[in-house]
């Protein structure tokens, strides 16, 4: 019993309707790259559902532990909903994203999905709290609750746009190139971010180019250096291929 139909090229089209797959050029040549596609589908669905947990994971815990410490929230309401807004265009993007297909069969491991989602959540919130200090002694950033907002959004901003370097490949970040319509999404995201935090709109309050330019350039090390290191690190250590 076939778990997946396949229709060749010349079949009937009650043949062609009944299959799950139609090849559309002659021979079977054809089901390699049926399954290529597939495993690379599945890669995708894995670096969604990878970045779906860091980032969440960052978000929850990175805000409550930010307000037992300093007692403020570091986001609100406008800056969090800002945030799902831009992001979700480079989520959208990462099914256009170029990725190699395995050379193995793949099938769900959600252990070890959880397990590194999960290491590298942590990293990152102790890496965000971090800038938050670092905002609090270098700009004061805690004496004026809107440029704490502004300074929060920032670090959860650019922490998703560079975290998707890394979630996205299974070995180094630098191992494949992201589509263009992914590359062209995140950097559009980070301009975006970088600028309506400099120059503040409604909901917004603006800070000082400096600040945003430190949480940047920490942001990228942070996610593209450590967290990438971490994240080999752990996967060799479950014994995940790369």
């Amino acid at each position: 019993q076939a778990e997946v139909g396949i229709a060749v090229s010349n079949a009937t089209d009650v043949a062609k309707a009944a299959a799950s797959v139609v090849l559309t050029k002659e021979g079977l040549i054809n089901i390699v790259d049926l399954v290529k596609t597939g495993r690379m589908i599945f890669q995708r669905i894995t670096t969604w559902i990878f970045n779906k947990v860091v980032k969440t994971f960052q978000i929850v815990v990175f805000v409550v532990l930010a307000y037992f410490i300093w007692g403020k929230f570091v986001v609100g309401a406008f800056d969090v909903l800002l945030l799902l807004f831009l992001i979700d265009f480079v989520t959208i993007s990462i099914s256009t994203d170029n990725v190699r297909w395995s050379r193995r069969p793949d099938k769900w491991n959600v252990n070890w999905l959880v397990k590194v989602s999960v290491l590298i959540g942590v990293a990152t919130v102790l890496e965000s709290l971090f800038i938050t200090y670092l905002g609090a002694r270098l700009f004061n950033i805690f004496s004026n609750i809107g440029e704490l907002h502004t300074y929060g959004f920032d670090i959860l901003m650019f922490f998703g746009m560079f975290t998707i370097f890394v979630v996205r490949e299974r070995g180094r970040f630098w191992s494949s190139r992201p589509s263009n319509i992914l590359l062209l999404s995140i950097i559009a995201d980070i301009a975006v971010a970088f600028v309506i935090s400099v120059i503040g709109i409604p909901g917004l309050q603006p800070i000082s180019w400096q600040a945003a330019f430190l949480v940047l350039i920490l942001s990228f090390i942070f996610a593209v250096i450590v967290n990438d290191n971490i994240k080999l690190m752990a996967l060799r250590i479950l014994g995940v291929q790369v």
